[in-house]
């Protein structure tokens, strides 16, 4: 049964949008299935944090133009995938993959909550798509190839590190997936320029890669994403498989 909430999407209107960013805000909203649109931790501490945006809530009509137009104010776009659900069953929503995590948590940060067209987008990280290569954020003056050797070999056998003196990120290659998923996890955080220098970890995009498109369910509800707040089993196989038609 049930999902009933929404009333026709009138809890866009609620206290909960607008708040500053940087802020939390008031949870006192029991109802709001997305809870975590306004609420931006930092990306070294976000385990949810990868390069791929999901964007709730967009008009059905809305283009890659449109899309490329406002976010590509934020960095480079590699990827953007509008879904259209059939007529009168939701709203549009979009996976948007920008070149490093840097750019999505800029434009998650100043565009959730924000009005495309006539509706408030809410925006959560995408699926994280874990592969061989490692990215590396937050790195200053003070970081070296050799540092990053010796705080990154511990996971596994290591290929190439892409970084030059000066860069704020460096791209690292593993042999393995799960060697790159490990320094990801462990190293998200780590004060590798000692206090006040914590790191952000994603992955990076490797040659001949097929991103899956998907949800992290503890980010927020699929439902709500699509609009209007109806119940409804919404899986990600009938995203996919009614993808063709539109």
């Amino acid at each position: 049964g049930g999902g009933g909430g929404g009333g026709g999407g009138g809890n866009y209107n609620d206290d909960n949008f607008g708040g500053a960013y940087g802020q939390w805000p008031k949870r006192e909203n029991k109802k709001d299935k997305f809870p975590n649109y306004l609420e931006h931790l930092r990306p070294e501490d976000d385990p949810l944090a990868t390069r791929t945006l999901f964007v709730g809530n967009l008009e059905l009509n809305i283009t890659d133009d449109e899309m490329k137009r406002i976010f590509g104010r934020y960095g480079e776009l590699v990827d953007i995938d509008i879904k259209r659900p059939p007529p009168n069953t939701g709203n549009a929503f979009a996976f948007i993959r920008f070149a490093n995590l840097d750019q999505s948590a800029l434009a998650k940060r100043e565009l959730s909550g924000q009005y495309i067209g006539k509706f408030q987008c809410k925006i959560g990280y995408g699926k994280v798509h874990a592969t061989t290569k490692v990215w590396v954020g937050g790195l200053g003056e003070w970081c070296n190839t050799e540092m990053l050797e010796r705080e990154f070999d511990r996971f596994g056998a290591m290929g190439k590190i892409e970084y030059e003196k000066g860069d704020t990120e460096a791209k690292i290659q593993y042999e393995s997936i799960d060697a790159a998923t490990a320094a990801v996890n462990e190293m998200r955080g780590f004060p590798l320029g000692g206090n006040g220098h914590r790191i952000k970890m994603d992955f990076a995009d490797v040659p001949d890669m097929e991103p899956p498109k998907g949800y992290q369910g503890s980010d927020f509800d699929p439902n709500i994403a699509r609009g209007r707040g109806r119940g409804g089993g919404f899986t990600r196989g009938a995203a996919r498989g009614g993808a063709a038609g539109f």
